[in-house]
């Protein structure tokens, strides 16, 4: 309930007096006639979230609710670069609102003093016409022109959130400010392939941090003696003849060497179909064809991690990153 009452109270702060300020300072609300910011942001936000789909109509019902009666072709004069800079100060603020937790945690959180933080990113599709402000990827798979990402970082033994980063969806993931930011001594990253990046993951190391990820085929893989696996299928397949769990100290890179855990193990048939089309159709989307490594990693689950095994079993890394494939 303190947590409940924690959260309660920093929202209510954030949607009414940080949002008249912001409304103000943006030029959103200049004299306040019907709407104050805060009202416009409640009546906005809540009618969002009842209906996502909202009409003006909706809307502006949603208005009456906050006590301010407004006309559909008043409402709609609001939408402007004003709102929605009203909107991002607003956002930017409640993000900054940190409340966080110490109740009981999984004795895997335990181990590790700085916390447990999983970083990840979601897109959301936006109108084309904001496509100049957040270009989006294009194409096809509801990939329209306009996108905005959402990178977020959650400590898992707190509660507590960092984010979200705001960038187009065409930015890569490994541009976000979130995957440079930094994390207490001691802690463990847990992150998608897509923010494998060697110099990063080596000064995580080097603060005293660890990482867990799924591994990503743009990384080469070497022996700690340096010789290369020229085949990483064939060498998968060599290393499990007597264990169904492969767990091998390695090298990520060819030429910026980092020591690392690599843990394989090979998917049920039917999701390794699944990943191996996938790999395909992500090839014939980008106009190349897939290659024979890359479709026979597919049929793997394969994790990278500086954590050693004392501390954190093969099984264990596994099951965070369980039902993924690589990327082709």
């Amino acid at each position: 309930m303190h947590s409940i009452r924690a959260v309660a109270g920093a929202m209510r702060h954030v949607l009414t007096r940080v949002a008249d300020e912001a409304a103000i300072t943006t030029g959103c609300v200049s004299r306040v006639r019907k709407f104050r910011g805060s009202s416009l942001v409640l009546a906005l936000t809540f009618g969002w979230l009842n209906e996502p789909a909202a009409s003006l109509v909706d809307l502006t019902q949603a208005a009456a609710r906050q006590g301010v009666l407004i006309s559909l072709q008043g409402l709609d004069q609001r939408f402007t670069p004003a709102l929605a800079a009203t909107f991002k100060a607003v956002l930017a603020a409640a993000v900054q609102t940190v409340v966080s937790h110490t109740g009981a945690t999984l004795p895997l959180l335990e181990r590790f003093a700085g916390g447990v933080w999983a970083l990840d990113s979601s897109t959301i599709t936006l109108p084309d016409e904001l496509a100049a402000t957040y270009p989006g990827c294009g194409g096809g798979d509801g990939q329209g022109q306009a996108g905005l990402k959402l990178h977020v970082e959650l400590n898992l033994s707190t509660g507590e959130l960092r984010g979200p980063d705001l960038t187009p969806s065409r930015t890569s993931d490994r541009s976000s400010a979130l995957q440079h930011a930094v994390l207490p001594p001691d802690s463990l990253r847990l992150h998608d392939r897509q923010y494998v990046v060697l110099p990063v993951l080596r000064q995580i190391a080097a603060a005293g941090g660890f990482w867990l990820s799924r591994y990503h085929t743009r990384s080469a893989l070497c022996d700690p003696a340096g010789a290369a696996w020229t085949d990483r299928g064939q060498r998968l397949t060599q290393e499990q003849a007597d264990t169904p769990l492969v767990d091998l100290a390695v090298e990520l890179g060819s030429s910026e060497r980092l020591p690392a855990r690599l843990i394989a193990v090979r998917l049920p048939q039917e999701q390794a179909d699944r990943q191996r089309a996938e790999v395909k159709r992500r090839a014939q989307r980008n106009g190349y064809t897939a290659s024979d490594e890359a479709l026979a990693l597919a049929g793997w689950l394969l994790v990278i991690t500086n954590v050693s095994a004392e501390r954190l079993s093969g099984l264990e890394a596994l099951v965070h990153h369980e039902g993924g494939g690589p990327k082709g």
